[in-house]
């Protein structure tokens, strides 16, 4: 299926026609410059069998842009991802002692069903939250997200975007994003750690939040302490190189006793010795 537009959407504004309109049972969404294994689905799909309100995230290898191929795990996977205070995202935020990853980022896999109640927030603008708000709605809302352990994507990052991004569009995604979701004890930390003024009124370009806030009730979702709780020390830490007042650094301590959600990743190089490089990413696999 092709779909047009007249004018351009952004990431956000395409994945939400492309999801709407997919008919499939499940949608995986990927980028452009990516290469994928040759079982890819395989053991996502198995995990939304098990449960349809659940996102799952790759293992997400570096790709060699020139060649377009797989570098090697020992060059950087990631798989777990996770947010600071100001819901900016990050690797990390894993344990090894489930395979739970805190958000999702931009390639994951998620039934038709759960997309089909709430999909991505259609008044976010062009690109930036929209993985955090989809992973908000699924923990908050009685869905879960995992990494699948035998998964394997690699993903080509950019050195620069070959078109502009508004900074402003994307601060004021993330502070709709907060309204939505975040209780008020957390929304005011993500104002303190985003160094966003309040004496302006940072909500006043964010448009109307009531359907968002309706579907919340519609889906009996939890408070967002349940959030902050389930991934304490692993979530809303302190952004790094954050210059946030000291009442937010000391808030931190107290939360998390931590500065960083990095640093333990759900899945390590080591988790996927077992395979060979060409039996995760090449036709010969043998799994």
């Amino acid at each position: 299926m092709n779909i047009s537009t007249e004018k351009r959407m952004g990431l956000i504004g395409a994945r939400y026609i492309g999801g709407n309109n997919a008919r499939g049972e499940f949608l995986a969404f990927i980028d452009a410059h990516v290469f994928v294994g040759p079982k890819w689905l395989k053991t996502p799909r198995k995990l939304l069998v098990e449960d349809s309100k659940t996102i799952v995230n790759y293992i997400n290898f570096n790709l060699n842009t020139e060649a377009f191929l797989p570098k090697k795990a020992w060059e950087g996977i990631g798989s777990s991802a996770t947010i600071t205070m100001d819901l900016r995202q990050i690797w990390g935020g894993g344990s090894r002692k489930d395979m739970f990853s805190p958000i999702t980022m931009g390639m994951f896999v998620i039934s038709k069903s759960w997309w089909n109640q709430g999909a991505m927030d259609p008044d976010l603008r062009t690109w930036g939250g929209e993985n955090v708000e989809i992973s908000f709605r699924t923990w908050l809302c009685g869905g879960r997200i995992v990494v699948a352990k035998d998964s394997f994507v690699a993903h080509g990052f950019r050195t620069k975007f070959p078109y502009s991004i508004n900074g402003r569009d994307i601060q004021r995604n993330y502070i709709r994003i907060a309204n939505v979701w975040l209780d008020a004890e957390h929304l005011a930390r993500f104002y303190e750690a985003s160094r966003i003024s309040l004496k302006s009124d940072p909500t006043r370009d964010m448009g109307n939040i009531t359907e968002r806030l309706q579907l919340k009730e519609r889906l009996h979702c939890k408070p967002f302490s349940y959030y902050a709780e389930k991934f304490k020390g692993r979530a809303l830490c302190l952004p790094s190189g954050c210059c946030a007042p000291s009442s937010c650094v000391e808030w931190m301590r107290e939360k998390n006793k931590s500065y960083s959600c990095g640093g333990v990743m759900t899945v390590t190089p080591n988790d996927i010795s077992y395979l060979t490089h060409e039996q995760m990413f090449f036709r010969n696999a043998t799994r």
